[in-house]
């Protein structure tokens, strides 16, 4: 899926360039996941996440993953108290 941009970025990332995709909600870092640039042009942009990266998610209050069939508002109370 290409999804067009009003403003062609500055630069495009190199091959082999680290990055951090962080997901935020009202001002504060929710999911975070380092990647690597596999390739970047106004085409595409290909990253790769290496298996066991550690990531930043949200989680219960026992450090638990949240199950993905707890009803949302359950989650994010849960999340909140982190």
């Amino acid at each position: 899926m290409r999804i067009p941009s009003a403003t062609p970025p500055a630069r495009f990332w190199t091959p082999g360039e680290q990055s951090l995709i962080r997901h935020r909600r009202r001002d504060r870092v929710r999911h975070a996941w380092p990647v690597t640039v596999v390739h970047d042009g106004p085409d595409y942009t290909a990253l790769y996440l290496r298996p066991g990266s550690p990531v930043k998610r949200p989680v219960m209050p026992d450090d638990s993953p949240i199950p993905r069939d707890t009803p949302y508002a359950e989650a994010a109370r849960a999340a909140q108290n982190r």
